[in-house]
């Protein structure tokens, strides 16, 4: 097996849970495991505990929104997930939901990919240890350093889906979290990425390429519609529109739309054939194969189990095993 990640949702382990599961995880060959962060735990807080708890596999946010912090606070949590797992940690980025941004944060979702490139810049500034400024639409960094110094080694990912936000991270990020994603469409995600590399004089093969791949325990009833209901919040947002019309579902989301209000519903409306292009269920046979076609693809899958609620732990760890057995 190649490259190979793991992807836990903030809401279904705590800080120690999830640092159990990062300790399996690293027994296993994982390369890497990462938190996301929605509205449930803070991924740092988890991770920084899971370093206590694994001494090799890479630690990374996936993804904390832009929004939710300053660049300079977001510079400080890289120092201190830096120091605090000895240099495994990864910042991966994103604009995250635009619902959670504006009526969670209180913040205008207002130009995500430009927001994200000052973004970028400003951390990349602060972790050079050095005094700097910056004059930007979104922020003013006036002759400021960091008094931590600063670490070996920086990592930014950044979730991108669309053009704008593709080209950013060509152009200086250090690698790309992709989802709802099939390495059939991977061409015209790569487009925008070499566009932006090459506008700023990056080779866009220096540029990592992970994506989230959704898993079920089972086949069993309960666990595809827990796996679909997931796929379906997706469709609701309006940030993943092209992913599924490129997929070759573009009419999804405004089906999704038409059940606002009926979750438990809304897992009849995705279809089996797209789970076959984005999905894996752990009791099938195809599993193996169809990860070790995102590696031929160049892209790393990182294992995003989609447990049911009742049975998380079991069910995220069924699937983490189960990725490494076939």
């Amino acid at each position: 097996m190649g490259r190979i990640g793991l992807v836990i949702r903030s809401i279904d382990l705590g800080p120690r849970a999830f640092a159990s599961i990062a300790g399996i995880a690293e027994e296993l060959g994982y390369e890497s495991i990462w938190a996301t962060e929605e509205l449930a735990r803070s991924a740092f807080v988890s991770l920084s505990t899971a370093a206590q708890n694994t001494s090799r596999i890479m630690l990374g946010t996936a993804i904390v929104s832009i929004y939710s912090r300053t660049p300079l606070t977001m510079a400080m949590e890289y120092v201190a997930l830096s120091e605090t797992s000895g240099g495994r940690f990864i910042l991966g980025l994103g604009a995250g939901g635009p619902d959670i941004v504006s009526r969670g944060h209180g913040v205008s979702f207002v130009s995500p990919a430009a927001r994200m490139e000052e973004y970028l810049r400003i951390i990349r500034g602060f972790l050079t240890g050095q005094r700097f400024s910056y004059e930007g639409r979104f922020f003013r960094v006036r002759d400021m350093r960091m008094w931590a110094g600063p670490p070996d080694s920086v990592r930014l990912y950044v979730a991108a889906l669309n053009p704008l936000m593709l080209r950013v991270a060509g152009a200086l990020a250090d690698g790309v979290i992709l989802n709802i994603f099939s390495p059939v469409i991977l061409d015209d995600i790569l487009m925008d990425i070499r566009r932006g590399a090459e506008a700023a004089g990056r080779n866009p093969a220096d540029i990592d390429i992970c994506s989230f791949i959704p898993a079920a325990a089972t086949s069993e009833k309960d666990s595809v519609e827990a796996l679909k209901r997931s796929i379906a919040f997706y469709a609701s947002s309006p940030a993943y529109r092209r992913m599924f019309e490129l997929l070759g579902y573009g009419w999804l989301p405004e089906l999704v739309a038409s059940r606002t209000g009926q979750r438990e519903t809304v897992a009849e409306l995705i279809p089996d054939h797209l789970m076959e292009k984005i999905a894996i269920y752990l009791d099938r046979d195809d599993t193996g194969e169809k990860l070790r076609t995102f590696q031929r693809a160049g892209v790393t899958p990182l294992i995003y189990p989609q447990p049911r609620k009742e049975r998380r732990m079991e069910d995220i760890r069924k699937i983490a095993e189960g990725c490494r057995k076939t």
